[in-house]
């Protein structure tokens, strides 16, 4: 029995030595050994991966390092499936945050002064907590029965509109957007969605945008992004906001309006 004694031990160490990784969240599929990876997943640095594309990715975290994100740096090189060893997908998440295709930019504006606000904003992927609601300049923008902003949803076999909500100067975005009289469509069902601010005066209306939308839960927010502050480790609520949510939350979704985040991350903090 003795001799059994220091092989075990020699076992624990041996596999205390490895860095182990707990997956958070994958985006697309990757695979370990052939099975799709999912959220809790534990995989150590001599795995081997397959990622079913240069989009997929899968955020991880060691209790020792920190979080990271296992993917392909360079990924508009990467054409169909590949394999890397885990040791060689391990990007930092600056690193891959830089060479994303979005960035998240300069979102934090209080109010849309014109067309171009509106329209820099309001491009691309976005999400949203409902409801969401934002500002106009009346001097570009008045807000009345004969001037009012719509979204068009464009399906594979046609298109709907829907006019927003408004109060003052002031319009809103929530689930009724995807409402077509008793019919609700799925956000999957629609492939992209367009901006126009509408002048029932001169029968025109001006394009300002198109993009992808959804519509995210609160809850599931705050347990995503509790779990990357867990991750990183205690800093201030601004560097994770700047430096770890708005990245992560990009990349994940798509922009949004960082205020409405900001308050999440300072419930976190409060816990």
């Amino acid at each position: 029995m003795r001799t059994l004694i220091p092989i075990f031990l020699c076992l624990i160490w041996s596999m205390a030595s490895q860095a182990q990784y707990v997956v958070m969240k994958v985006n697309e599929t990757v695979y370990l050994n052939d099975k799709p990876l999912k959220k809790k997943d534990i995989i150590n640095s001599k795995s081997k991966l397959r990622f079913s594309s240069g989009e997929a990715f899968a955020y991880v975290m060691s209790p020792n390092k920190g979080y990271f994100i296992l993917g392909i740096k360079d990924r508009k090189k990467a054409k169909g499936e590949f394999i890397l060893a885990l040791e060689e997908a391990l990007v930092p998440p600056n690193d891959y945050y830089a060479a994303a295709t979005r960035t998240h930019g300069n979102p934090e504006i209080a109010t849309f002064e014109d067309q171009y606000d509106l329209k820099a904003f309001f491009r691309d992927q976005l999400f949203f907590i409902v409801p969401a609601k934002f500002k106009v300049s009346a001097q570009h923008f008045p807000l009345d029965s004969n001037h009012f902003f719509m979204v068009k949803h464009y399906l594979k076999d046609g298109w709907f509109g829907k006019a927003l909500p408004q109060s003052e100067q002031s319009f809103e975005l929530n689930q009724k957007l995807f409402q077509l009289h008793d019919k609700v469509f799925d956000e999957k069902l629609i492939q992209y969605s367009e901006l126009y601010f509408s002048n029932q005066e001169t029968g025109e209306d001006q394009y300002l945008g198109r993009f992808t939308l959804e519509f995210l839960s609160q809850d599931m927010l705050l347990e995503e992004l509790t779990t990357l502050y867990d991750a990183v480790g205690k800093i201030s609520a601004d560097q994770f906001l700047h430096e770890h949510v708005m990245p992560y939350l990009n990349l994940q979704y798509g922009k949004t309006q960082p205020e409405v985040i900001a308050q999440l991350v300072n419930k976190i903090l409060e816990r």
